[in-house]
């Protein structure tokens, strides 16, 4: 682009050496992207964790609790706050039972047909449902959602 004169009353902007600029553009909008969506998966991995706790009261559970010894809602409980993991360019956030805790939901999620002649359970049907596909699509575009209405907030 020809130089203009300061006199030209012209706002202008040379872009004969653009990839430079489109380089830190480029990695200012990652980092807008990447805040926006650490927050956002916070959010949404908190309401997430709250609809696994409530899923794991007593009316919930197979048998109506009956059984529960509160056990698993202490489990559950555990990831009340969750932490946000990075690896790489994958970000993630632990919904449901911590994994230090073995098989805290599994036999709830999936319910028990065992082989050694004990009573077979049903699975909790709440818990199932949030560790199914259509739950975690609407807590994807839910995620989706409040990335972009972050973005938008911080345009204005």
């Amino acid at each position: 682009m020809a130089k203009r004169k300061k006199s030209d009353g012209l706002l202008y902007l040379d872009l004969t050496d653009s990839e430079e600029f489109l380089v830190r553009m480029a990695r200012d909008y990652h980092e807008r992207v990447r805040e926006a969506a650490e927050k956002a998966l916070l959010e949404v991995g908190a309401y997430a964790q709250e609809d696994v706790i409530k899923a794991t009261q007593k009316q919930y559970l197979p048998a109506k609790g009956i059984y529960s010894q509160g056990d698993t809602k202490k489990a559950a409980e555990k990831n009340r706050n969750p932490e946000l993991e990075s690896v790489g360019g994958v970000l993630s956030v632990p919904v449901g039972f911590p994994k230090d805790t073995p098989n805290a939901g599994a036999y709830l999620i999936n319910g028990t047909n065992p082989r050694d002649g004990s009573p077979r359970r049903a699975p909790a049907k709440a818990l199932r449902q949030i560790f199914g596909k259509k739950y975690m699509n609407e807590r994807r575009e839910h995620l989706e959602r409040r990335i972009a209405e972050i973005l938008e907030s911080e345009e204005e």
